[in-house]
């Protein structure tokens, strides 16, 4: 389509060996569009040559190579001197056919010939210039002989035994046997450059070949080396440290610096957070969806969970755990002084990892979370149950958390009850308030259609457990000699057989349920008749989220700072909750105005950008040093 003949380049096993005009006369063409190149030197017999044809000056990454090329040369097919043409060894169009998958173990498609239609096609499948397969392509194509392309038995469909090896550039042929007519085009497998499976299995196939101590040494020694330079090479993609060569290069170049990099907040807890299971998940999920809306880049990373949690996932949050990462200290060394904020949750997580913290982080600002002070639990525990034992550990539970309440930067607690203890013990730290956000639900089914009293909780806790008997052996007696018809639904995770044993005809006993919301959609009010414990309840502020007003004791609702509204649905015996049940599942306009109130506090004080806010207090002085750094 030029006016101006091309100039070409001649590749020999991808290297340019000269240039040609294509200026000769073609009067088979109809202009003088031909080209002779003679090899300087010739070809070597010794070794195959893979020969393409390009435009000289074509501006693309990758060759515009020109038709029935590349030329495969075998050694026993070159002389000392050769000149190679851009003729057609034999012409595709006296055959008819298509390629339709070529793979590393496998090519199939179609092929017959016009000039004989009652013969099927004799194939050779060249691999490399070197013939790896021969066939007759007389499979059956239906959907060949439906449009009139060909007779149906023309197929072909080989596999390559061996499969052929990712780490060799393959160029696969398929010709008529009689005629050395090529079928279409060679189609090129370029070798793998990153894992995929054909590369995997080359990998197997190696290592699996190993036969004696030096080579099982060999093997392991390399794949140890490459497992440590792709771990560490991961930890500098997600710690940003490549990033900051890149940056650090274009300032020495002069060139312009991209925008600021986003902060790092590295989320340490024991287990994967699931929001059905307890309170400390979902305000650790809402905090962590909170420091993603305050704009910083999340990692989180399970202690005692790192070979499981590698298969889940947390939406945008990153999850840190094997094969890439052994342990937290892993973590916390392999992404050295990347991170602006540590999130700490719960006090044996503070303790076990605070002072590695400092040591590889020493930049970021470290926020402990209480999730609830758990000496307090155990010592209210070990009063109700009389057992000294139980209070000398609390008083080691203590004496843990304060001394990490110390060494944080901050103090993060849900209860302000907690937060006020924490600032009379420990003076000097600095103590927050952070709730966890609580969704209202917009549509609850009507009194009329609800039934039933639900107590929700996780049973790994020892306040439920105590709760659970409480309520099966003597509020809801007191109840049933006011209401007999009142049934009682007990469920949660983690349930003992002992809690499962608490069945009875006016008890459902139903263990870990998925969905709460459909349980709260059938009972007409939840009890939290919690005897001791700490911090704030999630299963209350669930069921008032949920439009079931809950009957609690004082222990249940601390910390919480509940408005007057909920005094109607607090007592501390046994008696005193009975009439609150029976009360509150009797009067619908008591019932309807604590689900209002219930309602009306969720929406105040656990509002999603009301916890936005206060981590973004807290968080700020994190974003003041990294702009000052």
């Amino acid at each position: 389509q030029s006016e101006e003949p091309l100039r070409l380049s001649i590749f020999d096993n991808g290297i340019a060996i000269g240039e040609v005009v294509a200026d000769c006369p073609r009067p088979d063409v109809g202009s003088d569009c031909g080209f002779c190149f003679v090899v300087p030197g010739g070809l070597t017999p010794h070794m195959r040559h893979v020969i393409e044809i390009a435009q000289a000056d074509d501006p693309g990454t990758s060759r515009n190579v020109l038709g029935h090329t590349p030329w495969i040369l075998d050694q026993q097919t070159i002389s000392h001197r050769t000149i190679v043409r851009a003729t057609v060894l034999a012409s595709s169009t006296t055959m008819r056919g298509y390629i339709d998958n070529v793979s590393r173990d496998r090519v199939c498609g179609w092929i017959y010939d016009p000039s004989k239609p009652g013969e099927s096609v004799a194939i050779q499948v060249a691999v490399n210039g070197t013939i790896v397969e021969r066939s007759i392509a007389n499979g059956r194509r239906p959907d060949v002989a439906d449009v009139g392309a060909g007779p149906e038995r023309c197929g072909f469909d080989l596999f390559f035994i061996p499969p052929l090896s990712p780490l060799t550039r393959q160029v696969i042929e398929v010709r008529n046997e009689r005629t050395g007519a090529l079928l279409g085009q060679p189609v090129v497998l370029e070798a793998a450059n990153q894992f995929d499976s054909d590369l995997e299995e080359a990998v197997r196939r190696a290592t699996g070949s190993v036969q004696d101590a030096k080579g099982y040494d060999q093997a392991l020694s390399f794949l140890a080396a490459q497992m440590e330079r792709l771990k560490q090479s991961r930890a500098d993609h997600q710690s940003g440290r490549r990033q900051n060569d890149v940056q650090r290069e274009r300032s020495r170049r002069g060139l312009a610096l991209p925008e600021n990099r986003a902060p790092r907040a590295l989320v340490i807890d024991s287990r994967m957070p699931d929001a059905c299971r307890d309170a400390g998940s979902c305000a650790i999920l809402s905090h962590m969806t909170a420091l993603r809306a305050l704009g910083y880049d999340i990692s989180f990373v399970a202690a005692d969970e790192m070979g499981s949690a590698s298969t889940q996932t947390m939406n945008i949050i990153e999850i840190c755990a094997a094969p890439f990462y052994s342990s937290v200290e892993d973590l916390l060394r392999r992404q050295a002084h990347s991170f602006d904020l540590v999130y700490l949750h719960r006090q044996s997580i503070a303790t076990r990892y605070l002072s590695l913290v400092r040591q590889y982080q020493s930049k970021a600002r470290v926020i402990y979370a209480v999730a609830d002070l758990h000496h307090m639990r155990l010592a209210r525990q070990a009063a109700i149950e009389k057992r000294p034992e139980l209070m000398a550990k609390a008083r080691q539970v203590r004496d843990a958390e304060y001394a990490a309440a110390r060494q944080a930067d901050v103090v993060l607690t849900h209860s302000t009850v907690e937060a006020a203890i924490l600032r009379r013990d420990v003076p000097g730290v600095e103590v927050h308030v952070v709730p966890w956000a609580v969704s209202v639900r917009k549509r609850t089914p009507a009194f009329d259609t609800r039934h039933e009293v639900l107590f929700l909780g996780n049973f790994s806790h020892a306040p439920n457990i105590d709760a659970a008997f409480w309520l099966a052996e003597e509020i809801m007696p007191v109840v049933w000699r006011l209401r007999p018809d009142i049934q009682c639904v007990i469920a949660g995770a983690d349930m003992p057989e002992q809690i499962r044993q608490l069945a009875a005809p006016s008890i459902e006993v139903i263990g870990h349920v998925p969905d709460c919301c459909a349980l709260f959609d059938k009972v007409r009010l939840s009890i939290a008749p919690l005897r001791f414990g700490a911090g704030v309840k999630g299963k209350i502020l669930d069921s008032m989220a949920a439009g079931v007003p809950c009957v609690m004791t004082p222990i249940a609702a601390e910390g919480m700072e509940l408005p007057r509204d909920f005094t109607d649905a607090t007592g501390e015996t046994a008696e005193a909750l009975a009439a609150l049940i029976v009360n509150l599942h009797d009067d619908s306009t008591t019932h309807a105005r604590m689900v209002q109130a219930g309602r009306r506090f969720i929406r105040e004080r656990h509002d999603h950008a009301r916890i936005i806010d206060a981590l973004g207090r807290i968080a700020g002085d994190t974003r003041v040093k990294r702009q000052a750094g």
